[in-house]
């Protein structure tokens, strides 16, 4: 709206994030009851959120990831002493087969990411890749999330931790194929480059916003 009242045109708003849908597909076995987080070991990106939601709902959890150059490290060390072997797994670092493994089986990528307000990202590759595979993504209602992600078919957006409950019920329920069909068509990698063509040859011809 802004960009409008300057301009005097609308903005073209594209999504840059895609993966590749021939790699990232379902998977033959049947889904486990655990959530998944991936991200880095700072707080912004939720890690802690997601461990002590799930252990207040009894919520099995695999943690993926690692503190990168400039993460508060003793961050890092509490999110690892606060999993266990059990309920919440810490599994570190993993490799691009173990990752597509692990998606293909969990019940839903939780994503609850706590930048303050007018800061951080709307979501990143993390957050599009499950659903490729026809998992949902449950994910924190901040920046453009509503937008990016189309609410009860490819995610799931919540307030708070009140409402993982009814997420995760809705997990349960979901339309992988319809998942996975509305990730192919918003993220695999041929789609949007097809998206983002035009524009780049109506720039090439002189198009300016």
């Amino acid at each position: 709206e802004r960009f409008r009242e300057v301009y005097g045109q609308d903005a073209v708003v594209l999504d840059p994030h895609c993966a590749d849908g021939d790699y990232l597909v379902p998977g033959d076995g049947e889904r486990s009851d655990y959530l998944v987080y991936l991200g880095k070991l700072h707080p912004t990106k939720g890690a802690g959120l997601a461990i002590d939601a799930c252990k207040k709902l009894r919520q099995r959890l695999v943690v993926i990831g690692s503190a990168t150059p400039g993460d508060p490290p003793e961050y890092a060390e509490a999110v690892r002493r606060a999993c266990n072997s059990d309920q919440i797994v810490f599994y570190g670092e993993a490799r691009g087969d173990e990752k597509l493994r692990i998606y293909q089986g969990a019940k839903a990528l939780f994503y609850p990411v706590d930048y303050p307000p007018g800061t951080g990202e709307s979501h990143s590759h993390k957050s599009i890749e499950p659903p490729l595979c026809g998992t949902p993504v449950i994910l924190y209602d901040q920046g453009a999330m509503r937008e990016v992600f189309d609410d009860g078919i490819s995610g799931k957006v919540v307030n708070g931790p009140d409402e993982l409950p009814e997420a995760l019920k809705w997990a349960e329920t979901l339309d992988r194929a319809a998942c996975r069909a509305r990730a192919l068509e918003r993220w695999d990698y041929r789609a949007v480059v097809k998206r983002w063509l035009p524009v780049i040859d109506q720039v090439s011809k002189g198009e300016r916003w």
